[in-house]
């Protein structure tokens, strides 16, 4: 209830009318009331034809602009409701994209892909046509109020019940906290394994991982099911705990009413008319028994998701602007270690790149040659030391600037989910023509396998670039970190994975490259890189890698 009242509070003029609506729909609703007493009282008593026509005539107009009014409401509660959940998924996708790749490894994938899928799932608890239905919730003293006038015997027992059903509304939003949190907790564990399916298929073929994988899917799913059961049973036990004391009300009303007739204090339009205005005031309340699991999963999602936003920071988008980069690179006292490790991966490493030269980084698996990459390309920030751009500090320079003039060839590298053109405009910030792109994907080795595929250019890049043979893969992010046509340029295993022609192409890439005095940082076993290296650095010697 928190999250509604603070979505109702944070409006207060579409409040205003959203209320408004709510008193022309309650008080058109009393024209069925007052239309059964006077049937009841008058026309019955007295038989006069015009009576009954105009009572009937009124009546129907009434039940019209009931139906007119709650179109009106429903309008004004979506604009109530807003676009904050929309907002919300935008933001938290915005982050995920911005935030420092520390921070986002903290979390496992799957558990930030179940938390901001929750937000969407959840959202349409907060719709309008559940606000539309809560903005009936102060109009039920309405109701209260004319029936004391009636009877204040029978306001006395209507209000009994409405607290009934106010206890029913509390008592299920606390039964549904713990529910709610396992059934995130199980989204989160089906998309790891839904992912380990679908993103490693070898593995689990070549290395039987059926049988593994199946046994957990099977566990997860029973677990779902005996949680989604307990889900619905106290979400029924909450409806129908709310309809039997609304059933239970209803007859109260009729026989404490009925005692009041046989007293002569009461007459039986009266009662009848009684009768609908006691099921007027409890409905809202049923119907606020009956929302609770959806509004406690719904702030359980949105919890969720503002304490992961909350504890997150995009990066920061200020810095200097140098006016231009000879691509000189300085690491001073460079440190680095991941928490979860005891040692550092490599320590206290200082080393100058100057401006054209080419440094190769050598050493075993697992000695940081992919990390120092992703450090020179400012992906990562070392645990301790400096890494310098020109003599500037890398973290004060604008993180724009900084990535026009450095590109990157990851070690296993990914592409965003559109056509392979727009992930070239992409890193060259839209300044690409096609004939430039042609260009760049010929000298990466790649541009026959592009004009041979049906889409060429528009070739979607669906599943991280997955569906591309390997080594055609590494040759078009080869093109890609050409496009930023920086003076840095960070390589990764550049030849891995590439056949004979594919690493010729490398080769003579790296003497053109070389030749137009590009800063060329390679971090490789290849031996002909190594031997044309202006400088060689081994990792292995500086960490805790055998």
């Amino acid at each position: 209830m928190k999250l509604i009242l603070h979505r109702l509070r944070r409006n207060p003029a579409g409040l205003t009318r959203l209320l408004l609506a709510s008193l022309m729909v309650n008080l058109l609703g009393l024209a069925s009331t007052l239309y059964m007493m006077n049937v009841l009282n008058r026309y019955i008593v007295y038989g006069v034809t015009g009576t009954l026509l105009t009572l009937t005539g009124g009546v129907t107009l009434a039940i019209l602009g009931e139906y007119l009014f709650r179109s009106i409401r429903l309008e004004l509660a979506t604009e109530v409701a807003g676009d904050e959940d929309a907002r919300l998924s935008v933001g938290l996708f915005g982050l995920l994209l911005t935030m420092p790749l520390e921070t986002l490894r903290r979390r496992p994938p799957e558990e930030v892909e179940a938390l901001v899928r929750g937000v969407d799932q959840e959202a349409q608890a907060l719709g309008g046509g559940n606000i539309a239905a809560l903005s009936d919730l102060p109009f039920v003293f309405l109701f209260v109020a004319i029936l004391a006038l009636l009877s204040g015997t029978l306001a006395w027992v209507t209000m009994g019940f409405m607290l009934a059903l106010l206890w029913v509304g509390w008592r299920g939003q606390r039964v549904m906290v713990d529910p709610a949190r396992r059934w995130r907790e199980l989204a989160a564990r089906f998309s790891a394994l839904l992912a380990t399916a679908l993103r490693a298929p070898e593995s689990v073929r070549h290395f039987h991982g059926k049988d593994l994988l199946l046994g957990r899917w099977n566990g997860v799913v029973q677990e779902a099911a005996r949680t989604r059961m307990e889900m619905i049973r106290l979400g029924n036990t909450t409806v129908s705990l709310s309809q039997t004391i609304q059933a239970i009300g209803s007859v109260a009303v009729t026989a404490v009413g009925a005692l009041l007739i046989v007293e002569g204090k009461l007459d039986v339009g009266t009662l009848i008319g009684a009768n609908i205005l006691a099921s007027r005031a409890l409905l809202p309340l049923g119907r606020l028994a009956a929302l609770t699991e959806g509004f406690k999963k719904a702030e359980t999602a949105y919890a969720l998701a503002h304490a992961y936003a909350g504890t997150t920071r995009p990066e920061p988008e200020s810095g200097g602007l140098p006016a231009s980069c000879r691509g000189e690179l300085l690491l001073r006292q460079v440190t680095m270690q991941w928490p979860e490790r005891p040692m550092p991966l490599f320590s206290g490493l200082s080393l100058r790149v100057p401006a054209g030269e080419v440094l190769v980084v050598t050493g075993p698996n697992g000695s940081g040659k992919s990390t120092l990459l992703h450090l020179l390309a400012g992906l990562l920030q070392p645990s301790e030391g400096q890494i310098l751009l020109d003599g500037i500090e890398m973290r004060q320079l604008s993180i724009g600037w900084r990535r026009r003039q450095i590109g990157f060839l990851p070690q296993e590298p990914t592409f965003l989910a559109a056509t392979l053109k727009e992930n070239l405009l992409a890193v060259a910030g839209g300044e690409l023509g096609e004939e430039r792109m042609r260009a760049l994907l010929e000298a990466a080795g790649a541009a026959r396998y592009v004009a041979e595929h049906p889409a060429g250019l528009e070739m979607a890049m669906s599943h991280d670039g997955r569906e591309v043979p390997p080594g055609i893969r590494r040759r078009l992010a080869l093109a890609r970190a050409l496009a930023v046509d920086g003076r840095v340029l960070l390589l990764d295993e550049p030849t891995v994975g590439l056949d004979r022609e594919g690493v010729t192409f490398v080769y003579n890439l790296l003497v053109e490259l070389a030749r137009q005095g590009k800063t060329l940082v390679i971090a490789t076993h290849d031996p002909t890189l190594v031997q044309g290296a202006g400088q060689v650095v081994d990792l292995g010697a500086r960490s805790g890698t055998p």
